[in-house]
């Protein structure tokens, strides 16, 4: 009993650090929007934000944040859902 109980909890650590790596919540409330991430390494990240309506081109480290550019032409992301994606999948059936 107690071997399954140590194996639910360990089972909720793990998909909880898997949620948290992929970054597959997304994060759109609040003032800030992201807009699009790519990993570089472990804790470096390159990142378009959204701030009242303007985008910016950010680096993010493990130590700082820095602003590489403010975009002229906002980037606009697929922003397809999963339900949409599964609709369309059972309508090409």
């Amino acid at each position: 009993m107690i071997g399954g109980l140590l194996v639910v909890i360990s089972l909720i650590f793990v998909l909880a650090y898997i949620v948290k790596r992929l970054n597959i919540m997304p994060n759109h409330h609040g003032v800030i929007k992201t807009v699009a991430v790519t990993s570089l390494g472990q804790r470096e990240k390159l990142m378009v934000v959204e701030l009242n309506g303007q985008q910016y081109f950010i680096g993010v480290t493990g130590q700082q944040i820095s602003v590489l550019d403010k975009l002229e032409q906002p980037v606009v992301v697929d922003s397809t859902t999963f339900a949409n994606k599964l609709k369309r999948a059972k309508e090409q059936q």
